[in-house]
């Protein structure tokens, strides 16, 4: 079959052309004759047949001492190896960018010619070789942070040992001179969010765009101090927990990115979040943690957790867009996630980026604000502090208890309103983001929690409207179930509730949208924002 494609070239048939030297999608493995050749071609006998490992842009033919990487015949909008020249180029640069880690692998090139329709491995020069392999010792795939995480056997003290690695690495990698860093990373984030809307991702998916770019410009002051700093470097580019061995006592980091050299030249945070958000989709989060400070420990500087956070979250759009082109061949989703996990995990590390914020959700009873609450609480994984979980809890209630009238006097209230302020103030100090969740109807409670929240905070509001004959049949529903916000006290509140500008100017939210569309509205108006607001010093 393979021959007869060969000849088939020489006389210039379009078709045969198509097939084997590039398209966007590709026929399976099984349907790919060179593929097949090379198996062939490298098994031993008495061994068992070579195993196939299949990427959206290579084979890996694998023997038990060996491993043949064979490049795909494709183009995506960010790589193109649809050409045999341009498939040994990538090996070559392959060859080259991973030698200097010095992982132990040997790698080297080989040309594949044919001989009667069968691959023979030759030199790299020999004028009849039609594709090319690099070939390598292969590695055990068992002690991969990957499987290691997996079984379920993978102990902090590896983690410590491959930050260790890591850091020493980018300690000795070259320097690169960056010029306006910020433009580059902004750069970077929009190529790729127009490639993952190109490569054909569902439609549904809600990618946090706006909101990522917000934070990019947010720590772009720290991204040109860093550059400075010498910490733009040429680094790994693909550092995921596939690509990290520990065996024997040495962590091995392999597969470096070669095909774009400028997706590797970068700051040395950028490089390290490719593998924290890894493990955080792979459900790792001790270890993501761990190895921050590990990296630290052994004199690293990844940057501030929102810094970190950023950079994460763009590489979880990365391997989104990865997730789809691999679906788009009909391969199965990698252990690391779907293309819709990938980009709920960057929501979350997109709002994380932006910490600390103090997200208020107010607004008149029933007008949705606590359903709001708790969509947002999970898109963005945030810590929720409510006035109503605060006035049961100080009276000793359960929270679907009601709470006696004395609850609600004004001065009540007004307590309630500055304990919200004190907890929202301790969640702000310990660097991270906190969402709270009452209706702020009257100056003299807004006034209660700014006093307990101290001056300073960055905060955000969100107004929650939703037409009245909508809060009442909520109210009668809410009635029912045993909470405090029924019709009476609902319209009464109401009555009384005043859009008060104390807070700051509100994003407002349709309380009677589809949640999807309420956290669209929220994230684009915090882009438009630049994640930033201003707020007043509170008031005595």
């Amino acid at each position: 079959m393979l021959g007869a494609a060969v000849v088939a070239f020489e006389r210039g048939d379009p078709s045969a052309l198509r097939r084997f030297q590039g398209v966007d999608r590709i026929a399976p493995t099984s349907e790919h004759p060179l593929v097949d050749e090379l198996r062939r071609a490298v098994a031993t006998p008495g061994s068992p047949a070579p195993a196939v490992r299949e990427s959206h842009g290579a084979w890996v033919v694998l023997t038990p001492d060996r491993a043949y990487k064979l490049r795909k015949p494709v183009r995506f909008a960010f790589v193109d190896y649809s050409t045999p020249s341009a498939r040994r180029a990538a090996l070559e640069a392959e060859l080259a960018v991973n030698a200097e880690l010095r992982n132990g692998l040997m790698p080297n090139l080989c040309g594949v010619r044919l001989d009667s329709g069968a691959a023979i491995l030759t030199e790299p020069d020999d004028p009849a070789a039609v594709d090319w392999v690099l070939v390598m010792r292969r590695y055990d795939e068992e002690r991969t942070m990957a499987s290691l995480l997996l079984r379920g056997s993978l102990t902090g003290e590896q983690v410590r040992g491959a930050a260790r690695r890591i850091a020493a690495f980018h300690a000795s990698a070259m320097v690169v001179e960056a010029r306006d860093p910020s433009g580059r990373v902004t750069a970077a984030v929009g190529r790729n969010l127009t490639e993952l809307a190109r490569s054909g991702g569902d439609e549904r998916l809600a990618v946090p765009g706006e909101l990522l770019l917000a934070a990019v410009d947010a720590h772009g002051s720290t991204l040109e101090a860093r550059a400075r700093a010498g910490l733009v470097r040429d680094g790994h580019g693909d550092l995921r927990a596939e690509h990290v061995v520990l065996a024997d006592g040495e962590v091995l980091l392999v597969d470096r990115l070669e095909f774009d050299p400028a997706l590797r030249r970068v700051d040395v945070a950028d490089d390290l979040s490719f593998l924290v958000m890894d493990l955080e989709a792979r459900g790792a989060a001790w270890a993501a943690r761990t190895l921050v400070a590990g990296y630290v420990d052994a004199g690293g500087n990844p940057g501030a957790p929102a810094l970190m956070a950023m950079f994460a979250a763009h590489r979880a759009l990365v391997r989104a867009k990865v997730a789809v082109l691999r679906a788009g061949q009909d391969l199965p989703a990698e252990s690391g996630g779907d293309a819709a996990g990938l980009v709920a995990l960057a929501a979350r590390l997109a709002w994380r980026a932006l910490a600390p914020m103090a997200i208020v959700v107010c607004g008149p009873p029933a007008s949705g604000k606590s359903t709001l609450s708790r969509a947002l609480a999970d898109r963005a994984d945030l810590g929720v502090v409510s006035s109503d979980g605060v006035r049961k809890e100080t009276r000793g209630l359960a929270l679907r208890a009601r709470a006696p009238a004395g609850a609600y006097t004004a001065a009540a209230r007004a307590a309630v309103y500055s304990e919200l302020g004190r907890r929202a103030r301790a969640v702000l100090t310990s660097g991270d983001s906190v969402l709270v969740d009452a209706t702020f109807g009257e100056s003299a409670f807004v006034a209660s929690f700014l006093g307990a929240l101290g001056p300073g905070q960055r905060l955000h509001v969100l107004e929650c409207r939703a037409p009245a004959d909508v809060r009442a049949g909520r109210a009668a529903a809410d009635d029912r179930s045993g909470s405090d916000a029924g019709p009476a006290v609902a319209g009464r509140l109401a009555e009384h509730h005043a859009r008060t500008a104390e807070l700051g100017p509100p994003i407002v939210v349709d309380g009677t949208a589809a949640a999807a569309e309420q956290l669209a509205t929220i994230e684009l108006g915090l882009a438009r924002a630049g994640g930033r607001c201003g707020r007043p010093s509170a008031q005595s």
